[in-house]
């Protein structure tokens, strides 16, 4: 880990010297330096060797004096964060909640973060991801992924989606649930696809997670066709059959 010089804004900051000081989380202080009254730079205090991410809240002071106690994370806000993470570790991921949802339900528009697709999700339905080493990153993004079932004769239905997470601090991040309208089959008459991370919308790893869309949803143009086909060559059958029986 190397020691990060963090350019830091805000407001009201003082020239008091060694008063001037940053405190990160329970990690400890740093004495800033005074840039202006709305920027400061602070060297960064660095977590034990065997930390792979850690957020801490940013406080700063014109006299050295902080609260004894730092604040909870009830009371972080991602924008007062600092987080320390592993550049070339890839997310991972502990447990993601809920992990159902129903077809159909959207409401929203986001951008694909890799395609630039506009792509629709739910507008007030959001799924809550635990793991570690997220970063508060342009294309930090929930990866929805899916291959099986037929959307033709000719066909694999195979989709998958970059959509962008909300950051909350290096373990917990909230991601855009997708709207989707077809199952994967006629029976089940669910869609099930495999979540995971990514902090820059290229590396991932794959996850056992699985996410289901249950109920409200349609089968697939491949399940309608075929039942119309069996319809269709039942009725000629029994046509066949009152004519010759």
């Amino acid at each position: 880990a190397i020691v990060t010089q963090v350019t830091i804004y805000g407001n009201n900051f003082a020239p008091t010297g060694d008063g001037l000081q940053v405190r990160w989380g329970n990690l400890g202080t740093s004495i800033a330096t005074f840039i202006n009254s709305t920027t400061i730079l602070a060297p960064s205090k660095l977590p034990g060797p065997d930390v792979l991410s850690l957020s801490v809240p940013l406080e700063v002071s014109n006299n050295g004096q902080f609260n004894p106690l730092v604040p909870p994370q009830s009371q972080w806000g991602s924008h007062h964060l600092f987080t320390f993470y592993q550049p070339y570790l890839p997310p991972g991921l502990s447990s993601a909640s809920p992990l159902t949802s129903e077809c159909g339900i959207g409401g929203k528009y986001v951008k694909d973060l890799r395609s630039n697709a506009v792509t629709e999700i739910a507008s007030q339905k959001t799924m809550e991801v635990t793991g570690f080493n997220f970063v508060p990153a342009p294309h930090l993004s929930c990866v929805f992924h899916h291959v099986g079932g037929s959307n033709a004769l000719w066909g694999v239905d195979e989709y998958e989606t970059f959509l962008p997470a909300y950051f909350e601090r290096s373990d917990l991040i909230r991601c855009p649930i997708p709207t989707q309208i077809y199952a994967d089959d006629g029976i089940t008459m669910t869609r099930i696809m495999s979540i995971t991370v990514t902090n820059d919308g290229i590396t991932y790893r794959y996850s056992h997670t699985s996410f289901t869309f249950d109920g409200n949803c349609l089968p697939t143009s491949f399940t309608t066709f075929l039942f119309g086909a069996v319809i269709s060559l039942v009725s000629v059958l029994l046509c066949f059959c009152l004519l010759v029986c």
